[in-house]
């Protein structure tokens, strides 16, 4: 017998991968409230990496679905390429589908955002490994 969209979705382990906690804050309550199973928030480097590589006899599940910013302004010592390089060698994430979020609309153009516009680009081609880039609101 087939799994209903709420089995599925009860079933569903999603990493969250924002350094703002307000930020993490909302986005997992509305990953519970849509009704998914698990939500991950590691709340730095050193968690997130001890979420892609556990360090435990145990396997546990694979990520569903990876939900990263864009912008990592407050975790400092790892890079947007590097932190997305590492998710990509994860044996947990490995698969799982990559969303970036991003604050920056389309059309802005500014120093921040430029950088923004290159991952577009790369997205684009094909080269990254990322399913989507999602412009989230802020107000």
């Amino acid at each position: 017998m087939a799994q209903t969209h709420g089995q599925i979705r009860q079933q569903a382990v999603v990493l969250v991968i924002n350094d703002k906690p307000s930020l993490r804050v909302s986005t997992t309550s509305r990953l519970y409230a849509a009704g998914i199973g698990t939500v991950v928030t590691p709340a730095d480097v050193s968690e997130l990496l001890d979420s892609l590589f556990p360090n435990s006899p145990q396997r546990p599940p694979s990520f569903t679905l990876i939900i990263l910013d864009y912008l990592l302004e407050d975790w400092v010592g790892i890079t947007f390429s590097e932190l997305l390089k590492r998710v990509q060698e994860s044996e947990r994430a490995r698969v799982a589908p990559i969303v970036i979020l991003t604050a920056y609309p389309q059309g802005a153009r500014n120093d921040k955002s430029l950088r923004k516009y290159e991952v577009i680009d790369a997205v684009a081609a094909g080269d990254t490994g990322i399913d989507e880039i999602v412009e989230k609101y802020i107000g």
